[in-house]
Formats: C-alpha cells, sequence, structure tokens
C-alpha cells in the first residue's frame, strides 16, 4: 500500500482479485482458445479504479495537509515502483525475442519495448493491431503494458492540474472531476461504436474509470467521508462482487467496453473499496485473506511477467504439451514472487541507493533510444538463421513485381505488347499475391500477361461488403472493388482468372458482417441490438454472393479456382528456427506436420461450397493434393520451408502450385 494511506489488506486482495482475472483470461487465449474466463480483461478496469483511489488519496492527502504538492517526491514514487521491474521484463522479452524471433517479427516487438519504456505503447498498439482481441495479438509479448501507459501518462497531467486547481479554485475540485468524468465516459461510450479500437487502448476512454477512484479518495479526504457497514452495503458488496464475476464470464471481444457498459464493474469495483476496509463481513475477510493478499502484493510483478512468459511458453511448446502450458502458470508465480522480494519490495523500501536508480534508468533509456536507431536490416543474413530460412525470408520479403498501375492497390505485372495476349488475372487475398512473383516468372511474356488484382485482406466481394462489427465502418475501400469490377468488366482482353484466398476469413469465421448492397445501411444502435441476427444472416449471404460471383465471371471466363491452403498453427519460418534452436539444445522436436484429418475436418463447409460450382470454363487445384497425404499435410520438402508463416507460401511453395496453375493454363484453348 502506498506511503500515507493506511494500509487495507482488502485493496490488495481486490488487486489479488484483479490480476487472476486478467492472468486466467490471458492463459485462456494463448493456450487453450477457451472462453470460461472471455471478459477477464475487466480486471485492468478494477486496476484502472483502485490505482485512481490510491494515488489520488495520496495527492489530496498532501494537498490537504501542507497546501502544497512536491512533485519531485510524487515522481520519485513512481519510478520506484514503476521503473526497475518494467526494465527487466522489458530487457528479459527483447533478449528472448532477439533468440526466437525472425527478424520482422523481433523488429515489431523491439519497437513495443521501447514504446513500452517511454510508456506510449498504448498508442504504438492501437495503430499496429487491428484490435486487442486479434490473433495475432498472442506473439507480442508486451503488449499487455498497453495498461501501464494509460496510468502513467494520466499521472503526468493529473498532479499538476489538481495542484492548479486546489491554488486557484479549490472549490472546483469534485467539479473538474466529474465534469472530466462525464465527458469521458460519453466519449468512450461514443467511441466503443465508432472507433473500437482507439476507444480501446487509449487515455480520453479510460479516464473516467481512473477518476472514480479519485472521488472517493476526495470525498474521504477532503470531505472526511467514512464509509460504514450497514445491512444495505453488505447487500451492495455481495451483488458488486457477483456482477465482476459475471461480467469477467459473459462479456468478451465483441462487449462494447469501455462504455456504459463498464460502469457496472467499475461502479462494483467502488462499492468494493468503499465498504470493504472492516474486516466484519465474510466478503471483507475474503478479500483480507492470506493468499489474496499476497498476490495483490506481487500483482505488478505478476502483470508484467505473465504475458511474456506466456508467449514465449507457446512458442517452444511445439508439442503443445498440456503440461507445459500449466507449468508456465507455476513458473510465472516464481519469478513474480522472486522479483517482488529482490527487487520491487526492497527499492520500495528504499533499501537501494537512489542515485544508482536514476542512473540506472537514465543508461537504460539511453539504451532504448539507441536501440530505436539501430539498423537491424542485415538480421535476416546473420548466422542465428539456417540458410534455407534466410534464403525463405530474403524472397518472402520481394515487393510485387508491378510494372504498370492500375490503382493504388492493384497493377499490371506484365506489358500488353503482343497480338492476342492473355490476361491471367489473379483475384483473391494476400494469399495470391505469394504466388505472383513466381507465377509472372513462369509465365510466357509473348502469350500472357499477368494482373494482379489481389490484396491482403481484401475479397472481392461486387455484390456486398464486410463492416465491423461494432463501428459498421467497411473493412477495407469500397474503391478496391470498383477498381476490380471495371477492369473484370471493361477490358476486352482474353482472361483466365485465377481464384483463391484464406476462405475461412471471408466465408466461415470472419470477425467481420456481410451486407449486401441491396440491404440497408446498419447503423451501430441496429449492430448493438441484433448483431447475432446480422452475423448468420451474412454468413450466408456471403457464401450466396461468392457462388454468384463466380458463376458471372464463368459467363465470359476461364476461371481456375484454388481450393483451400492448409494452414500451420503460427508462423512457420520461426517455427522452424525455434526447432532448430531447441534441436541444437538437444531437445526433443516433434514434426511440424498437421493432421489431414483435421484440415478437412476445418474445411469441409467450404470445401463443400466450391464442389457445388460447376461450370465448363471452371478449373480446380486442390492444394491439399500437393501438400498433404493421407495422414498429415506438411510445409517444407526436402528441408526448404514451403511455408512462409500460417498460410502465405515461400517461393518454393509457390513454385508446387504454381506447376499446377502453368499445367491447366497451359491446356486451355482461346
Amino acid at each position: 500500500m502506498e506511503k500515507g494511506i493506511k494500509y487495507r489488506p482488502d485493496i490488495d486482495g481486490l488487486r489479488g482479485i484483479a490480476v487472476l482475472l486478467v492472468f486466467f483470461y490471458h492463459f485462456e487465449k494463448v493456450f487453450l482458445k477457451s472462453t470460461f474466463f472471455q471478459g477477464g480483461f475487466v480486471g485492468v478496469d478494477i486496476f484502472f479504479v483502485v490505482s485512481g483511489y490510491l494515488i489520488s488519496y495520496l495527492i489530496f492527502n498532501e494537498l490537504k495537509n501542507t497546501n502544497n504538492f512536491s512533485y519531485k517526491n510524487f515522481y520519485l514514487r513512481r519510478i520506484k515502483r514503476i521503473l526497475p521491474v518494467l526494465a527487466l521484463v522489458i530487457f528479459f522479452s527483447t533478449i528472448i525475442s532477439y533468440i526466437l524471433f525472425i527478424p520482422d517479427k523481433f523488429i515489431f516487438s523491439k519497437n513495443s519495448a521501447i514504446s513500452s519504456w517511454f510508456f506510449f505503447s498504448n498508442i504504438f498498439f492501437w495503430r499496429k493491431l487491428s484490435t486487442y482481441h486479434a490473433e495475432e495479438s498472442t506473439n507480442l509479448p508486451l503488449l499487455h503494458t498497453w495498461s501501464l501507459a494509460v496510468e502513467e501518462q494520466f499521472y503526468i497531467f493529473f498532479p499538476i492540474l489538481i495542484f492548479l486547481i486546489f491554488i486557484y479554485f479549490k472549490k472546483g475540485i469534485l467539479f473538474s472531476i466529474i465534469s472530466v468524468m462525464i465527458i469521458s465516459i460519453l466519449t468512450s461510450t461514443f467511441a466503443s461504436f465508432t472507433y473500437p479500437n482507439a476507444n480501446f487502448y487509449l487515455l480520453p476512454s479510460r479516464i473516467w474509470e481512473i477518476l472514480f477512484g479519485s472521488i472517493i479518495a476526495y470525498f474521504q479526504i477532503f470531505k472526511d467521508k467514512k464509509f460504514y457497514l450497514t445491512v444495505y452495503s453488505k447487500l451492495f458488496i455481495i451483488i458488486s462482487l457477483i456482477l465482476i464475476l459475471l461480467f469477467s464470464f459473459l462479456a468478451n471481444e465483441q462487449t462494447y467496453h469501455p462504455s456504459f457498459l463498464t460502469i457496472v464493474p467499475v461502479l462494483s469495483t467502488v462499492c468494493l473499496i468503499c465498504f470493504c476496509g472492516e474486516k466484519k463481513f465474510f466478503v471483507n475477510k475474503f478479500l483480507s485473506s492470506k493468499i489474496l493478499v499476497y498476490i495483490g502484493l506481487i500483482s505488478y510483478s505478476l502483470y508484467l511477467w505473465h504475458y511474456p512468459i506466456f508467449v514465449f511458453t507457446k512458442k517452444i511448446n511445439l508439442a503443445d504439451s498440456n503440461l507445459i502450458n500449466y507449468a508456465s502458470i507455476i513458473l510465472v508465480f516464481i519469478v513474480s514472487a522472486l522479483t517482488y522480494k529482490f527487487i520491487e519490495k526492497p527499492i520500495r523500501k528504499g533499501k537501494y541507493n537512489l542515485r544508482n536508480l536514476i542512473v540506472f534508468v537514465i543508461i537504460f533509456s539511453v539504451s532504448m533510444i539507441y536501440l530505436n536507431f539501430k539498423n537491424f536490416d542485415n538480421l535476416v543474413n546473420s548466422d542465428k538463421f539456417s540458410s534455407k530460412i534466410t534464403e525463405a525470408l530474403n524472397k518472402s520479403k520481394s515487393e510485387i513485381d508491378c510494372v504498370d498501375q492500375i490503382s493504388e492497390d492493384f497493377c499490371f505485372m506484365g506489358k500488353n505488347d503482343f497480338s492476342n495476349q492473355i490476361d491471367v488475372v489473379l483475384l483473391g487475398d494476400s494469399v495470391l499475391n505469394s504466388l505472383a512473383n513466381n507465377l509472372k516468372n513462369n509465365l510466357s511474356d509473348k502469350k500472357y500477361r499477368l494482373v494482379n488484382l489481389s490484396q491482403g485482406g481484401s475479397f472481392y466481394t461486387p455484390y456486398g461488403r464486410y463492416i465491423n462489427t461494432k463501428s459498421t465502418k467497411n473493412r477495407v475501400s469500397e474503391d478496391q472493388d470498383l477498381v476490380r469490377s471495371k477492369y473484370l468488366n471493361e477490358y476486352k482482353s482474353k482472361k483466365i482468372i485465377v481464384i483463391g484466398a484464406k476462405y475461412r476469413q471471408h466465408l466461415k469465421d470472419f470477425t467481420y458482417i456481410y451486407r449486401q448492397n441491396s440491404a440497408n445501411k446498419l447503423s451501430p444502435y441496429d449492430l448493438f441490438l441484433n448483431k447475432d441476427k446480422y452475423f448468420s444472416r451474412g454468413i450466408y449471404d456471403a457464401k450466396e454472393d461468392f457462388k454468384k460471383m463466380l458463376n458471372d465471371l464463368l459467363k465470359k471466363n476461364q476461371v481456375i479456382l484454388i481450393y483451400p491452403f492448409p494452414e500451420f498453427p503460427d508462423n512457420y519460418l520461426q517455427t522452424i528456427h525455434i526447432k532448430n534452436l531447441l534441436s541444437k539444445s538437444g531437445f526433443f522436436v516433434p514434426k511440424l506436420e498437421l493432421k489431414s484429418k483435421k484440415f478437412f475436418d476445418l474445411n469441409k463447409d467450404l470445401i463443400k461450397l466450391l464442389d457445388s460450382v460447376k461450370h465448363e470454363n471452371l478449373f480446380k487445384v486442390y492444394p491439399q493434393s500437393i501438400f498433404c497425404n493421407n495422414n498429415n499435410c506438411f510445409f517444407e520438402k526436402n528441408g526448404r520451408p514451403l511455408y512462409s508463416d500460417q498460410i502465405h507460401l515461400t517461393n518454393t511453395g509457390a513454385q508446387l502450385v504454381n506447376e499446377k496453375i502453368l499445367k491447366i493454363i497451359s491446356k486451355i484453348d482461346y
């Protein structure tokens, strides 16, 4: 507990509950893919309220007793509290990332480490990630530091503003806090519908949660308010604890959060802080129990350590052993307990020289700045990677070999210099982009021109669009399909259209809602009330429109339809690198394969959909016949990687698929 506040074990117990909710939410997310603690992220909201209460209590108490405020002492306390453990976790994460990650993943991790140290990681992840709950977030060891950045950004200006209000407008403190709270709640509610990703990460949408804690401190310090246990307050305590637990079980990534809905766990936390100060009730005794209090005491170390340890364990546990996964829980608690005992606690109690601590912080900051400017462009060619990984990485970095632009997103990959030249058109998402350069190199320039109408995350949907499940904004620019349609309908050249994609992302497991162009435009309010209905309808419409699009194209064109590709569970090149490291160290490493049955079970609905489309101008390519046998799907051949990540192909993998495509093209007689 912070100096100047009477120690309350129940608040440490509340911290314990908060960190456990986040802990098990992340454990499920990284290892289990289950949804029992799907709303465990509410633990962060509890932390915000508790932090706002404790820090505001310190500030208000000093202002009341001294009519002054020491910024020096305040920020020295923050430095002692926050930076030593944060530096240790960042150092560990950066070193392990350098060892385990391939270059682009390491550089991302390195940049996130820099943003974490300088407390703008919430802005960094907002700009770089589609959403906090996205699949790629389980590969980012410092993702969780966004909440720390929000807190520290708040504490940069909050003491200064409160001090100025106290000096010049003392009676306006409560009014100012409530005014900012109302604005922030309205902002978060509006943004949860319109800018959900920014809403989750950024300070303006989170201030109100911290300020709820400040209000408790205000009444206790300036109004000498006492909160007593009564029959009603006991009832409030029970209801509050139940509501927090229910929110952690029932909320999910589709919940509008933070928003007016978040008032439920926030007010519940306020109630527990107000009325659990006395050990006269079983909930108070529960919060003050030794185990919860201890978890609360180590909660800062536990919060910082758990996510990088989970992420790195997932990376090295190639056999996906449940024993190793669950062992990571024990490891997190051991490391956190040791960090608390030997670093966090002694530094906070002043057992280390303050001058040395400041020097350390300066040196570490300079190191982070150096890391920011250090050039890692040649990392791919270092000895840490095998020659075959280096070759695959270098070729996977190649840009699409365009000759003339059709638009900002699409291009001609050859010139139309010969009569009767046939356009081979790639129409899909980034999966087809990974075929493009190799296919161009194997096509005859005199007979064919390659046209690339593929774009990452973008599927050709001329009769509809994918919209965000909260904001209703389009997933991609409508201009992309307009450009595609214009070329397909207006260019009079003969065409062989190659269609392929990560179909699950567009026709099955997509996290957007598909809406036909003829349907009424939805408002965020419509989605809030009827999201499940629109989502189910969207899956049906997307499949029907896909078949319609295929049949329309087949009327005037030859079409090569590529079936679903097997998907590796993680970034394949990175996994090979980790496999090599483990093998050199003498560890048993399983074969990096996928059961064929799992592939077919995952894609049977999509295969059935593609099988239903038949036409004399339709030709089909089956990647499973290339990458799978009766038992397993494999992702390398003769030691050469066929995949660069989960689904995109290396040049070697593209060559195998393109051989099938070229064989079909050679038989098409225009």
